[in-house]
């Protein structure tokens, strides 16, 4: 791609950026104009403010693929040559290609760019992201009147669909799109599900985030898939941002083996079975040190690639313990949604999550702030 002359358009998965963010981005493009596309933003609560998730991205973007943003370029602890360093906050866009939130005003700048730069646009992005669900947009919009509409991209939750470079010229458009295979990240949760089971993890809904007030010597079991537990030292907010469909339970730390061995499959899903548990094995476990200032705003996201995420609020030092599939990634960022814990805290009665609504003396179940 470095070597040709095209518009490099990147998709991101902003349930999962972690884990869709192609860290060596700059070097893959060479010195071709690079746009981002943030994905699935249908995701997020639809009262969130649009400028600050796109703030957010752009400095992780920064942080974890050495970008600089065009005042910075001249800073001298940057030490940047080479223009493609430099990535515009313009240059961000924020789509769902689920109901086209976006999709026209990312594929007019792709449009406009490839013009002066090859008449070429790449498309690259990881496994799940979206990629071709994208592409199929973009040819349903330039196809119209007498023209012989392009052939659709395969779309599948299964990564490795697309395995080499697919050419594709846009209908009543001089301008070729070059659908690149889906990049695998072996940091992921997901790498070890079976297709049965990506559906579970991988949300197509707006996410309805939980907040439990977690004491020390709790832990939260994210269906089979994963634990956090607080360790030591004053009680937080933890607010778990994954799928619907994957069932979260508290319970004592010392209880969870035996309560996730007996319950799997049924109150505790995925996976379905005690056997399909142990293939996705062996589990690991970390430290995570959160350091919070306050109960208003969250501190950090610790983010379990291709799972979700778990925001920390309360002031003071976190200490969790997170068991995860072996090789799982585990990170730390900047919370992407600093305020979810005060309108989405709930009780677990044993039986099911209860989240506190709006209206004073009602529960609600599923309620989204």
């Amino acid at each position: 791609i470095a070597k040709s002359e095209s518009v490099v358009l990147c998709l991101l998965d902003i349930f999962d950026l972690q884990g869709s963010i192609v860290r060596n981005l700059r070097q893959i493009a060479g010195e071709n104009p690079i746009l981002i596309g943030i994905n699935k933003v249908d995701l997020l609560p639809r009262d969130v403010s649009k400028t600050r998730v796109q703030q957010w991205v752009h400095q992780e973007l920064k942080r974890l693929c050495g970008f600089v943003g065009p005042r910075s370029r001249t800073d001298e602890r940057y030490g940047v040559e080479s223009g493609n360093a430099v990535l515009k906050q313009s240059n961000i866009f924020l789509v769902s290609c689920k109901n086209d939130a976006g999709i026209q005003e990312l594929m007019t700048a792709a449009l406009q760019l490839a013009e002066d730069n090859g008449r070429k646009i790449h498309v690259m992005g990881a496994a799940n992201v979206g990629k071709s669900s994208f592409i199929n947009r973009l040819l349903d919009s330039k196809g119209s009147g007498k023209s012989k509409k392009a052939p659709a991209v395969t779309v599948s939750n299964l990564p490795g669909t697309t395995l080499d470079f697919l050419k594709i010229k846009l209908p009543n458009s001089p301008v070729t799109i070059v659908d690149t295979p889906g990049l695998i990240n072996r940091g992921h949760l997901t790498t070890k599900l079976t297709v049965d089971e990506l559906p579970q993890v991988i949300p197509s809904k707006p996410i309805n985030a939980v907040t439990f007030r977690l004491e020390p010597g709790k832990c939260v079991l994210i269906g089979g898939l994963a634990q956090v537990q607080l360790m030591e030292g004053r009680a937080f907010f933890l607010t778990f941002f994954v799928s619907n469909d994957i069932k979260l339970h508290v319970t004592d730390q010392n209880r969870a083996d035996e309560y996730l061995k007996k319950h799997i499959g049924n109150l505790i899903f995925p996976p379905a079975t005690l056997e399909r548990l142990e293939a996705i094995g062996p589990f690991v476990e970390s430290i995570v040190e959160v350091e919070g200032t306050s109960w208003k705003e969250a501190a950090a996201d610790v983010v379990l690639p291709g799972l979700g995420w778990v925001t920390v609020t309360g002031p003071g030092l976190a200490r969790l313990k997170i068991t995860s599939i072996e090789g799982a990634d585990i990170t730390v960022r900047a919370p992407l949604l600093p305020f979810e814990a005060r309108h989405t805290t709930a009780t677990y009665t044993g039986g099911r999550i209860e989240k506190k609504s709006r209206k004073i003396g009602v529960k609600s179940y599923g309620w989204r702030a």
